[in-house]
């Protein structure tokens, strides 16, 4: 390993560090062996010299039979499927090495294999070096990322430099942290912010509910001479039916059984968030058309007569 630094900086979000931490403690619980590890992807962007690293995707490794030598190597099927889907909900992101739970500062020669075999996917693969046992035992976090580089004197010959890391957070960040600190602290879920989020959004989701149904009774009765016809809220109307439909067809629906479950709410979210302003929009103007008091009170007698 060389002695001088790399010239690139890092920047490591903290759901990298907890997602590695989870997965090394799930090993240690479900695994006879004293020193287990965790594998893994890491991807995330590269802006001139600096990088940053977003998520952490775990990885399978297979122990090679070929050469009875005992090594590992990565499942590349598993491999490719977690590329696609991390590509397929992350797209702006890419791959940029991989991380193994290990106190040796020293990459041994199965970690220098795994990660010629990285290479194939991703040029001078990142290389995080993750003391699980430390963290463990004492608390303090110990973590070292190496970068990838040939030997001037040998090309054939791969060595790796020690690269200056940061951490680096972002507001959805501090919720799932805070989140996970008070659960810690209260033993429920009740008292953190990420369940008052959950709380909003399912007051939201009865809302947008309602204001559909009050959409259907509105085209219904307009249908029927009952109301008189607002070419302006039936225009507003039909546009979110467009989207509605747009979103029944999507090409993700296609390979939705593929995506995890907190994939799947974290899509169904962004599809309401998105409708949520043509609903506004056309409550706003129901509500003008429907401000004087006899009209509300012709609107609400048609409401109840269909429920």
């Amino acid at each position: 390993m060389e002695n001088s630094h790399s010239s690139l900086v890092a920047y490591v979000h903290p759901i990298v560090v907890l997602g590695i931490s989870d997965q090394w403690t799930r090993k240690m619980m479900n695994s006879n062996d004293a020193k287990p590890k965790a594998i893994g992807l890491i991807t995330g962007k590269r802006e001139g010299l600096k990088t940053e690293i977003f998520r952490s995707h775990i990885l399978e490794v297979e122990e090679k039979m070929d050469d009875g030598s005992g090594g590992l190597v990565f499942d590349e099927d598993f491999l490719q499927t977690q590329l696609s889907l991390a590509k397929e909900m992350f797209p702006n992101e890419d791959l940029l090495g991989w991380y193994v739970t290990n106190s040796l500062i020293q990459p041994d020669i199965t970690e220098i294999q795994l990660n010629q075999q990285l290479s194939k996917f991703v040029e001078h693969p990142l290389f995080l070096k993750f003391d699980a046992e430390s963290l463990h035992l004492t608390g303090h976090l110990n973590m070292e990322l190496l970068e990838t580089v040939i030997d001037p004197n040998d090309e054939t010959k791969t060595l790796f430099r020690k690269m200056p890391m940061h951490f680096e957070t972002e507001a959805s960040e501090l919720i799932a942290l805070e989140h996970m600190a008070s659960f810690s602290a209260s033993g429920d879920y009740y008292h953190t912010s990420a369940s008052k989020v959950v709380s909003t959004l399912a007051a939201s989701l009865h809302v947008l509910n309602q204001r559909l149904r009050v959409c259907h009774a509105y085209v219904k009765d307009v249908n029927a001479g009952k109301i008189q016809r607002n070419d302006k809220i039936l225009s507003d109307i039909s546009k979110l039916h467009l989207r509605l439909k747009a979103l029944q067809s999507h090409p993700l629906v296609k390979t939705d059984n593929k995506l995890t479950t907190s994939s799947k709410q974290v899509s169904s979210i962004a599809a309401i968030t998105a409708l949520y302003e043509d609903l506004h929009a056309v409550n706003e103007n129901i509500n003008t058309l429907f401000s004087e008091p006899a009209a509300r009170r012709a609107l609400s007698l048609n409401l109840f007569a269909n429920v």
